[in-house]
């Protein structure tokens, strides 16, 4: 009972450690302690505040995959690259339990530095990343997701989501690769119209439309209809004049 008490102690103790950074305490109280109670609690803490080097010291005697490689996730959210190369080889890159997979969280909160190191084996959890990172508005995460994602999966694709949100160094960056779809429907009944102009010209007006049509039918917006159809209208007639000047130009070459 008494050596149990002790090591209950100096487990409290290691914890406390792990997450003020101290690594000659954490080393020190490692061998009379219990790493792995309540979840690892101390490889979590090290993680969760970026203390690569007692991250270094309690993998070994601690559980790295426990709730869904949470250790991971912590450094994933804070962007930790250190901690981040030490438990990606003893971690689950694909876990998706109770939290997103370590990739997605790091695309979400835009640390480009860290995403290539998380980059996973399946193109549609790195696709989650590239959905996450667009609607974000991630520019550089979503540049390194997308030679190992779909970018047409997903009821909203992430070009929809970078639309949406405004984010036009996604919208670049997506549309060469993206069905257009919602896109310039979801630009204009945002507000976004940087990103309908970059859109547009790619885009089917009857289709977009009728997916105007089907948002305000459902759903409301800080923009009315009527601006959205002024928009579309005066994009028609700049092309019908851009469209008559070139023809114009044409009859009066041959004519000469």
């Amino acid at each position: 009972m008494i050596v149990d008490a002790a090591r209950e102690h100096n487990t409290r103790l290691l914890n406390d450690a792990a997450g003020r950074g101290q690594v000659e305490e954490v080393a020190r109280l490692i061998p009379i302690s219990n790493p792995t109670f309540n979840s690892s609690e101390a490889l979590l803490t090290a993680a969760r505040m970026g203390h690569a080097e007692c991250v270094e010291l309690l993998i070994p005697v601690s559980d790295c995959t426990v709730n869904d490689s949470l250790a991971l996730r912590w450094a994933a959210r804070y962007g930790y690259e250190d901690c981040i190369k030490l438990l990606r080889p003893v971690s689950n890159l694909e876990a998706d339990g109770e939290g997103f997979p370590p990739v997605r969280v790091a695309a979400e909160w835009g640390h480009d530095t860290c995403v290539p190191l998380l980059i996973t084996s399946s193109v549609e959890l790195n696709s989650g990343a590239l959905h996450a990172a667009a609607a974000r508005g991630h520019a550089m995460c979503v540049q390194h997701l997308l030679p190992v994602s779909n970018p047409a999966l997903g009821d909203t694709t992430p070009l929809e989501m970078a639309a949406r949100g405004g984010h036009l160094d996604c919208v670049q960056l997506l549309l060469p690769v993206s069905p257009p779809g919602r896109a310039l429907a979801l630009a204009l009944v945002y507000g976004e119209d940087a990103c309908a102009e970059v859109l547009y010209p790619h885009s089917d007006l009857q289709q977009t439309l009728q997916e105007v049509d089907a948002f305000y039918a459902t759903n409301r917006s800080i923009r009315s209809r009527a601006e959205v159809d002024a928009w579309l209208a005066a994009k028609q007639n700049q092309r019908l004049t851009a469209e008559v000047a070139v023809y114009a130009g044409a009859a009066r070459g041959r004519k000469m």
